[in-house]
C-alpha cells in the first residue's frame, strides 16, 4: 500500500485482507461512504485500512497495524490523529448500526422467553425505554401562604440532579412566590 491519500474510486478494497470468517478471497469490502469518507479525511490508504482492522478486531492495535501492512511503529501516530480517529468513530458507528437488528432480537427473546421473572422484567423495561415510554413521574404540587410548590416525587436520576432549582434542592422546582399585593394608600 503506498502512502498516498485516498480518494473515491480508487481500488483500497482489493488490498485489503479479510476479517477471520468473512467471505471472499482475502478481500474485505468497504463502501464507497467509506472510502469517501476517508477521502474527505485526507487518510492514506494505510491508515484506512488500519482503522478498518481497528475496528474489526474490537480495538486490537497491533493486529489491525500488522494487517494494515505497518511494519514499525509509525502506526503509534494514527492513535493520536484526530482524522484518523474520526474515521474510526465513522465506521464504529455504522458497524454499531449494523448489529441493532440482532441486538433488538436477543432483548425481545429475552423478554419473552429469559429464564427468570427478573429477566424478562429487566428486557421488557429496557424494550419500553428504548422505545420512548418512560416511567410515570409523580408530582405534588401544595399551596401554603399563598406559595405554590411543585415537588418531583420521582425517582432520582442524573437529570434530575443536574437540574435541581437555584436553591440546590433537587427534585424542587418552580418556587415562586404570588406577585406582591398591598392596599391602596388613602
Amino acid at each position: 500500500m503506498s502512502g498516498e491519500s485516498v480518494s473515491p474510486g480508487t481500488d483500497v478494497v482489493s488490498a485489503l485482507p479479510a476479517a477471520p470468517g468473512s467471505s471472499g478471497h482475502g478481500v474485505v469490502e468497504l463502501s464507497e461512504e467509506e472510502l469517501s469518507r476517508a477521502a474527505e479525511l485526507r487518510l492514506t490508504e494505510m491508515q484506512v485500512a488500519m482503522a478498518y482492522h481497528y475496528v474489526q478486531f474490537g480495538g486490537k492495535r497491533l493486529e489491525a497495524a500488522r494487517r494494515a501492512g505497518y511494519t514499525a511503529g509509525g502506526w503509534r501516530a494514527n492513535l493520536v490523529n484526530p482524522r484518523w480517529l474520526e474515521y474510526v468513530e465513522h465506521l464504529t458507528r455504522q458497524r454499531l448500526a449494523a448489529s441493532l437488528p440482532l441486538a433488538l432480537s436477543s432483548v425481545l427473546q429475552l423478554a419473552g422467553q429469559g429464564r427468570s421473572e427478573s429477566v424478562r422484567l429487566s428486557a421488557a423495561l429496557e424494550i419500553l425505554d428504548r422505545g420512548g415510554i418512560d416511567k410515570v413521574n409523580k408530582h405534588l404540587v401544595g399551596v401554603a401562604g399563598g406559595l405554590e410548590l411543585h415537588v418531583d416525587l420521582s425517582p432520582p436520576s442524573v437529570e434530575n440532579l443536574s437540574h435541581s432549582s437555584s436553591e440546590g434542592q433537587p427534585g424542587v422546582k418552580n418556587v415562586t412566590p404570588p406577585p406582591a399585593t398591598r392596599p391602596p394608600h388613602e
